[in-house]
């Protein structure tokens, strides 16, 4: 079957494309499911990040939360993690610029920097 210029991505019976995308540009990207997984397409419509996380957030101040094997970690937007110094390790991607994360046993909340914003308790 053809795809039409109208509905360009070929979605299940009973769905639309507007079920694979995250609404609106973030940081220049936009979430977007192919098949089972997330990746972020480009102002043009071509892959930024390819499609391979198994779900995934929108970007803010240049960080991309995304979730893979059932654990959270950022990326930046060339697609590749992001990893915080000492220890600290996100566990849910960012929200108002601030990233829930854990060190240890104890979990804080850390700046776009990487510094916490509270002392983890």
């Amino acid at each position: 079957m053809a795809k039409s210029l109208s509905n360009p991505v070929s979605c299940p019976p009973g769905s639309s494309p507007e079920d694979h995308r995250a609404p609106g540009f973030h940081n220049g990207l936009l979430r977007w499911k192919e098949g089972f997984h997330w990746g972020y397409k480009d102002v043009k419509g071509g892959w930024a990040i390819e499609p391979k996380f198994d779900d995934s957030r929108d970007f803010d101040n240049g960080l991309g939360g995304v979730q893979k094997d059932g654990k959270w970690f950022e990326i930046d937007i060339c697609g590749k993690a992001v990893v915080p110094k000492k220890g600290r390790r996100p566990i849910h991607p960012q929200s108002d610029g601030l990233t829930l994360a854990e060190d240890g046993d104890r979990i804080g909340y850390l700046l776009p920097n990487g510094k916490p914003a509270f002392e983890f308790r």
